[in-house]
């Protein structure tokens, strides 16, 4: 599962990503709706960290408390973080980032080694 608001940016990973079934979702609220819907949970959610509305860090507050094994399929992709409380969520140990820009290579080994959990 793919979380952004940037389409290009959505589209890249998608087409990176070419091996899996990737779904799409172009904001936080909707990419929680899909996680908190009960269906059969994505292997991987890739988040954007800074979207409009609900931010990747409230994403995650938000699994943590409803959703809790959600958690370790996470991974937080961002260029940077623009707030204090953004920087603070970065820094967290339980947090796993990949930082914009990202190779191929490291996105496919990143997604590679949570599926295989």
């Amino acid at each position: 599962m793919v979380i952004d608001d940037d389409t290009l940016v959505s589209r890249m990973l998608v087409r990176a990503l070419n091996e899996y079934d990737v779904a799409v979702y172009d904001d936080g609220q909707s990419g929680l709706q899909a996680l908190l819907g009960g269906g059969e949970p994505p292997d991987v959610v890739i988040c954007d960290l800074m979207m409009p509305g609900l931010s990747g860090a409230e994403l995650h507050e938000r699994i943590t408390v409803e959703r809790p094994a959600l958690l370790d399929r996470l991974v937080f992709f961002t260029g940077g973080a623009f707030s204090a409380r953004a920087g603070t969520f970065l820094r967290r140990d339980d947090v796993r980032v990949m930082h914009k820009p990202v190779t191929v290579t490291t996105l496919r080994q990143t997604v590679a080694s949570i599926v295989k959990r």
